[in-house]
């Protein structure tokens, strides 16, 4: 059930309509900053076995114990190797660049 345009319009010049617009952006932006949490969380769990890896110095993953200290290295470039041929790929045109074309003269 589409909210039309005319009603959306509605909402946004009654105090009451405002208010709830911004408690729904709140509670939705509330709830992803909840859910990126928990995905932070669980990667650093999966990636490094421990759920703070800050606090173990210069230890191995478990799960992939040939790789030993070297996992820090490798864990964010495989990332990398993985997403450079996709925007290469199929979004050539919107990759970022270095250096803003607003900043051009």
């Amino acid at each position: 059930m589409p909210i039309s345009l005319s009603r959306l319009k509605q909402l946004r010049s009654e105090r009451v309509g405002l208010l709830s617009l911004a408690v729904l952006v709140g509670v939705g932006a509330g709830l992803g900053a909840v859910v990126f949490r928990y995905i932070s969380d669980g990667l650093t769990r999966g990636f490094t076995g421990y759920p703070d890896y800050a606090g173990h110095g210069h230890a191995g993953n478990p799960h992939l114990p040939a790789l030993g200290p070297w996992f820090v290295l490798l864990t964010p470039a495989l990332p990398g190797v993985l997403y450079g041929p996709l925007v290469y790929r199929f979004a050539a045109k919107h990759r970022a660049t270095a250096y803003p074309r607003s900043w051009s003269r």
